[in-house]
């Protein structure tokens, strides 16, 4: 998959995964690929960044 801020080069991210009819992709390759990053609470069980929106914590399962 290729992502891509807007005008910029987009990066290849080659870990795609495919279950039960849906496409997959790992939070921190997404992230990476547009120049953010974040943080896995391994207590809490969730993942934490920040977006020109503000804060943002997902979950696994989260439909986002």
């Amino acid at each position: 998959m290729e992502l891509a801020p807007e005008g910029r080069s987009p990066k290849v991210i080659e870990e795609v995964y495919w279950q039960d009819q849906t496409f997959f992709v790992a939070i921190e390759d997404v992230l990476a690929a547009v120049g953010r990053g974040g943080e896995w609470d391994s207590v809490k069980h969730v993942y934490r960044f920040e977006s020109p929106r503000g804060s943002v914590v997902i979950a696994p399962g989260s439909q986002f």
